[in-house]
């Protein structure tokens, strides 16, 4: 991991919150619209916050973590639109019991 010594863009921000909404969609079966209605009503009362490190961003709704990426991740993905990390997203394969890039 890559240490990203900068504050969030405001592309990476915006690709943390369209995560959320993907997460609240997936784990409740609402649609995009009720997601962010329940995104935006955390905000206003002061539990949707965007907090994070050099190497960790984590999006939190009252209390929660929805999203958790880090920095370098995020930083590729939200510089890269076209990129879609939802749709390109694959399985890592193991050939073996101990885990991927384990040694031969």
């Amino acid at each position: 991991m890559t240490p990203i010594n900068r504050p969030l863009t405001n592309d990476e921000r915006q690709l943390m919150h369209e995560l959320a909404v993907q997460v609240v969609c997936s784990q409740t079966g609402c649609s995009p619209d009720a997601a962010v209605e329940a995104l935006e009503s955390f905000a206003k009362d002061g539990t949707l916050i965007l907090r994070g490190d050099t190497e960790n961003a984590y999006l939190e709704a009252g209390g929660n973590v929805l999203v958790h990426a880090d920095r370098d991740w995020l930083a590729f993905h939200a510089s890269y639109p076209g990129n879609d990390p939802l749709r390109d997203a694959r399985p890592i394969e193991q050939d073996d019991d101990q885990g991927a890039g384990s040694p031969s």
